[in-house]
């Protein structure tokens, strides 16, 4: 093979690192400042490729304290996505919301 194929590195967290409000916006499709995306059990947030050039370009009020967090956590890890999973484990890193 030529080229090596690319390989993406997934961070797996519980949704219980969103609070309610975000999830239910979530739920409903709406715009938490970050591309994501619904699936079974939870959510995909993609990582911004030029994450300067995000904060840039984004209204940084519009994104929820939880989202941030999970971000810069995510980043921190070198991880291109998280997963964002009912199943997925609690971070000692983050805050958790029962609800």
């Amino acid at each position: 093979m030529k080229n090596k194929p690319e390989i993406k590195k997934v961070l797996v967290i519980s949704t219980g690192h969103l609070t309610r409000e975000v999830n239910e916006v979530m739920e409903r499709g709406g715009g938490i400042g970050i591309i994501y995306e619904d699936v079974d059990y939870g959510y995909i947030i993609r990582m911004p490729s030029d994450f300067e050039e995000w904060k840039e370009e984004t209204n940084l009020d519009d994104v929820p304290k939880c989202i941030m967090d999970i971000v810069s956590l995510t980043r921190s890890l070198g991880c291109d996505w998280c997963n964002l999973d009912c199943d997925g484990e609690k971070s000692p890193n983050l805050p958790f919301f029962e609800w």
